[in-house]
């Protein structure tokens, strides 16, 4: 120790002598978090303190490491050269520490926003093939139904023209029967119950399949028959 270095424990007791007159030690190991027994050492000479150690009592009593260690025997064992770290460079290493903290979470917050997004939209993107697949699948039934619409529509439209050509046929049939008909009327009403009326009447039944007419005009004329022998007298029980 040469004559300009004083212990670091004059120091420290200095120190805790101008803040602290009394219960100094005890107020030092509380403020600073420090075990008793190691301030206690500490102010007897007896342990060279740490730089974490300094640290926290240059902190309480509002000094650098600089300032509380200057001019002891503290200064030459805990700074041999560049290795020694000053509170101001620790500081900024704490504030650069925190600020690359702070931007790691705001980093992770971005990635986090990146990751509900992203989640986000493939939720959007599986919504949309559902739909799409949905939508081919209504797609596919419209078509299965226009084809058979247009199966049906094509029956439809062969059944209108086979009762189309019935219907003409029909009515040809019904235009040659009305023919027939006014033929018959007018031989009826000559009075002429000729082969001719006959072949008429079988024509209209051969043509239409109906018997009821002839038997009909039939009937007529037995009763027609009837009653010409009924004024003539013939066949009259009365008269005998």
């Amino acid at each position: 120790m040469t004559a300009e270095t004083v212990p670091f424990a004059q120091r420290l007791s200095a120190l805790l002598a101008a803040e602290r007159p009394a219960g100094g030690q005890a107020w030092l190991a509380k403020a600073t978090g420090v075990e008793a027994s190691t301030v206690s050492r500490l102010l007897k000479g007896g342990r060279v303190p740490t730089l974490e150690t300094l640290e926290l009592i240059a902190t309480v009593f509002d000094i650098t490491v600089e300032d509380l260690v200057a001019g002891t025997d503290a200064a030459s064992r805990l700074r041999p050269g560049p290795d020694f770290v000053s509170r101001h460079h620790f500081q900024n290493a704490v504030q650069k520490m925190l600020e690359f903290e702070r931007r790691a979470n705001d980093a992770e917050a971005l990635l986090r926003q990146h990751e509900q997004a992203r989640t986000d939209e493939h939720s959007r993107r599986r919504r949309a093939e559902d739909e799409l697949a949905g939508a081919e699948r209504a797609n596919r039934l419209l078509r299965d139904d226009l084809e058979e619409a247009r199966v049906q529509t094509q029956r439809l439209q062969l059944s209108v023209r086979e009762r189309t050509r019935a219907l003409e046929r029909a009515v040809k049939e019904m235009n040659e029967l009305r023919e027939r008909v006014g033929e018959l009327a007018k031989l009826v009403e000559a009075g002429k119950q000729t082969g001719r009326a006959a072949a008429v009447l079988a024509g209209i039944a051969a043509f239409t399949g109906v018997v009821t007419l002839a038997s009909y005009l039939g009937n007529r004329d037995r009763d027609e028959a009837g009653d010409g022998a009924a004024e003539r007298g013939e066949g009259s029980h009365e008269d005998s």
